[in-house]
């Protein structure tokens, strides 16, 4: 059976839930559920439970968009399981992704999402929520407590045209953010070599790097104390998951 036409035939079904086949299908094998938490059962026919089949590895690597969250609610199999006790402290047993956002700026209400989901689940979820939210929406911080320190935790937006560009605004914008949440000495730990080269003075820096450079400067000059140290992302990502 051709793999590629069933993922195909998946994917209209989902994309056009109120197509005559969609329907029709809805009624017979899932009038109570929705195609995502259906299970196929022997008496069903080959061609249903060939384009359910969980063995196509097409539909495996399919990417979830999360868009603004309205159309997926909080206990469907496939999004982070919570207490339900969680949710009913918050009266968001029927609620939906889109309500861990603030509508008005659509960014992750950090506070709920904290109180309902555990450390590793709020950290990844805050990270894919922001990662869809569109591009109207700058940047968010918050503090957060981490083995008993307080920590500055956040993410932002760019329309720089490279990664290094991206992460020169993201590395400025967080300590200006830092400095407002009552920060004033402060350690990066970057994965970028380059970086750490010319903010610690090493390595002489190019022209676009000098607008950074300056506004760090700025900074220092107004009470900051900053330190910035290369780490490989092995060691990073191994330090942020024992965190």
């Amino acid at each position: 059976m051709n793999q590629a036409m069933l993922a195909k035939q998946y994917w209209k079904l989902i994309q056009n839930p109120n197509s005559l086949l969609a329907r029709t299908l809805k009624s017979k094998f899932y009038p109570n559920c929705s195609l995502q938490e259906i299970t196929t059962k022997p008496h069903h026919p080959w061609f249903w439970r060939s384009i359910l089949n969980p063995g196509n590895v097409l539909l495996k690597d399919g990417k979830w968009l999360i868009g603004r969250g309205q159309n997926i609610s909080l206990t469907d199999q496939y999004w982070f399981k919570s207490n339900s006790d969680s949710l009913s402290r918050f009266s968001l047993q029927n609620g939906t992704v889109a309500d861990l956002l603030d509508q008005s700026s659509y960014s992750g209400n950090f506070d709920l999402i904290r109180a309902i989901y555990s450390h590793a689940q709020w950290s990844d979820i805050m990270a894919i929520l922001y990662l869809k939210l569109p591009l109207l929406v700058t940047s968010w911080y918050g503090n957060i407590q981490l083995m008993g320190e307080v920590v500055l935790w956040g993410a932002a937006n760019s329309t720089a045209k490279t990664k290094y560009g991206a992460l020169q605004e993201a590395m400025v914008e967080s300590v200006i953010k830092a400095m407002q949440h009552g920060f004033h000495t402060l350690l990066f730990l970057t994965t970028s070599r380059r970086l750490s080269q010319v903010l610690g003075q090493v390595t002489e820096p190019y022209l676009f790097e000098m607008t950074m450079l300056a506004d760090i400067s700025h900074l220092q000059q107004n009470g900051l104390i900053f330190k910035m140290y290369f780490v490989p992302m092995i060691v990073l990502a191994h330090v942020l998951f024992c965190c």
